[in-house]
């Protein structure tokens, strides 16, 4: 149990899940970072959300600004 009483592997279970880095997400990302000058983490983080699972990406960090599928936040 977390702070609150929270059980947070309810909330890891529900609501995540696990892609594995395949053949398409490496080369999509391989593509971003030369492209954008993306460390590899960060390549890997959009070519997984935008390319495979057309996901949203929350963030703080200033070099995902220019990618559509982010939201920053300050």
């Amino acid at each position: 149990m977390g702070s609150y009483g929270i059980d947070y592997r309810f909330i890891f279970h529900s609501y995540t899940k696990i892609i594995p880095l395949d053949e398409a997400i490496s080369l999509n990302a391989a593509d971003l970072s030369i492209k954008f000058g993306l460390g590899v983490v960060d390549s890997i983080i959009i070519a997984t959300a935008k390319y495979i699972i057309n996901a949203k990406i929350i963030t703080s960090d200033e070099h995902f600004k220019k990618f559509d599928n982010c939201a920053h936040i300050e």
